[in-house]
């Protein structure tokens, strides 16, 4: 399916008619406000709203990276129950939600996704620290530090 982008992603720039999988348009870049159908009144539209939609792009990637300003470098702490001490084995897993919840409750003054939690493998199920990136925008990366310790009874 040929669509209009209107904002600027790895397909192209605002403007650009790209071909795409009708499902990745309809399901994805469409519903989003990424793209519309290409069609001669919606290049028209594109052509004519440009500056504003450029302005938009623009907004938007200052906001994200001023979210990103506000997390980068902290330390998520978390304590779980282990099932071996000496493995460092947890009960349950610490997964993206778990780190947005504490991002969140962190008193940050960014409301983080889990969505926007991206970190090596899908879980994390032992005792130690780990790095993830928080992805406020396909641009825009902040990198934090993830602290699992054994929960003291």
């Amino acid at each position: 399916m040929k669509v209009i982008l209107t904002t600027k992603m790895n397909l192209g720039e605002i403007g650009d008619t790209v071909q795409v999988k009708n499902g990745y348009a309809r399901n994805y870049l469409i519903p989003m406000g990424h793209a519309l159908k290409a069609s001669a009144a919606n290049q028209l539209f594109v052509k004519e709203q440009r500056k504003s939609l450029e302005a938009k792009a623009e907004e938007r990637l200052q906001h994200a990276k001023s979210m990103s300003e506000k997390v980068e470098g902290y330390t998520v702490k978390l304590e779980r129950a282990v099932s071996n001490e000496e493995e460092g084995t947890l009960y349950g897993a610490i997964t993206a939600k778990d780190i947005s919840s504490e991002l969140n409750a962190a008193g940050l003054g960014v409301e983080v996704d889990p969505k926007h939690v991206i970190f090596d493998g899908s879980i994390i199920n032992l005792v130690g620290e780990y790095t993830a990136n928080i992805s406020f925008h396909p641009e825009v990366n902040a990198e934090i530090k993830i602290v699992v310790s054994p929960q003291v009874a």
